[in-house]
């Protein structure tokens, strides 16, 4: 059965000391270990959220947890002595109220007494002044035994009212504590819930992302294995048609013996002496100058175009033409049955037929 957060009250008013000191030590067993839980579930998360391992985790955990013990110790003796002081006040007040009562039974004693000495000395002539004392002494009687009732009921009132005090005020904190404590504890398991939560989800995004990237993975390795695939199939046959091509243009090249490049042998032209020309009066008068003018311009222009075919020289192969020998490889491949097409003529004339037309000229 949960205990009650209350005490209950004894029959005559009051409560009893073994239900208060039960109580203030069911609340602070209870009070210590939801704190103690708190605080270690807090301390724990704060570890493993800054990466800690589980080892230092729990010996930082017990570091604080030794402080805070220190702590509430402090705070328990305070208490303790507070309850003590009020036990100590209650006493006294209990004290008092049995003086009281005391007094109260000796005067009461005292006047009987007094009423028992009056009714022995009635017979005399004092009887009158006898019953005015008497009179007055249980009037100062009653005032006394009243005046003691009442300080004893306002001494016990005030008891009872500080220890309903004291047993609320211990209860408001208990409760108060206790209500403290269950709020963080809610507060504390619903944001590692939240925090859970989050985890959750965002491991889910990351498989939900993971899961997009590795299908698009997989198309691309299909296309790739498609692609290599038809290379398998037809790069084959290409490379091997390839071999055999190349071997037969081999073939054809080293058929009339291996080639080799060398360099072509220069010819230097062979010129001849110059000859010596005699001078001649172009001066007629039969009006000559004129065609012979022409003459002399058309020779110039033939010397002109000897001079520059006597300059010209061929040059010297850097090395072997890449285009001709495919080109060459080409006509080899067809069966050498290609000729090779005829460079056009040029027009530059011949130094023999510029020589004859000089001589005809002059």
């Amino acid at each position: 059965m949960a205990e009650t957060r209350f005490i209950k009250t004894v029959t005559f008013g009051g409560y009893d000391k073994g239900d208060v000191d039960k109580k203030f030590e069911y609340l602070y067993t209870q009070v210590y270990d939801l704190k103690n839980e708190l605080r270690e579930t807090k301390l724990m998360l704060n570890k493993f959220k800054e990466g800690t391992s589980e080892e230092a985790a729990h010996e930082s955990v017990l570091s604080n947890e030794r402080n805070k013990l220190t702590e509430m110790q402090v705070k328990n003796e305070t208490m303790s002595e507070r309850l003590k002081s009020a036990e100590d006040d209650n006493k006294k007040k209990e004290a008092e109220l049995v003086e009281l009562r005391k007094a109260k039974a000796e005067l009461e004693e005292a006047l009987a007494d007094a009423n028992t000495k009056l009714t022995a000395a009635s017979g005399g002539g004092d009887a009158a002044m006898f019953g005015v004392v008497f009179a007055e002494a249980q009037k100062s009687a009653n005032l006394i035994v009243s005046t003691a009732k009442q300080q004893a009921e306002d001494l016990e009132n005030d008891s009872k009212k500080l220890a309903e005090n004291t047993v609320a005020e211990a209860n408001n904190k208990a409760s108060k504590i206790i209500y403290d404590a269950e709020k963080r504890a809610a507060e504390i398991t619903a944001e590692a819930e939240n925090n859970s939560a989050k985890m959750e989800a965002a491991s889910g995004n990351m498989k939900a992302t993971m899961l997009n990237e590795v299908t698009r993975i997989g198309a691309e390795v299909a296309k790739l294995k498609k692609v290599l695939n038809d290379f398998r199939e037809t790069g084959l046959s290409m490379v091997e048609k390839s071999e055999t091509l190349i071997e037969d243009t081999k073939a054809d090249l080293t058929a009339g013996g291996v080639p080799v490049f060398k360099d072509p042998a220069l010819h230097d032209p062979f010129i001849p002496e110059a000859p010596v020309y005699q001078e001649t009066d172009n001066t007629y008068a039969t009006g000559m100058d004129e065609q012979a003018k022409k003459k002399n311009e058309e020779l110039e222009k033939l010397k002109a175009m000897a001079d520059s075919i006597g300059d010209k020289k061929p040059q010297k192969s850097s090395g072997p033409d890449l285009a001709s020998i495919a080109k060459q490889a080409a006509s080899l491949k067809d069966g050498d049955a290609a000729k090779k097409e005829e460079a056009p003529k040029k027009d530059t004339p011949n130094l023999g037929d510029l020589l004859n037309k000089a001589k005809s000229i002059k």
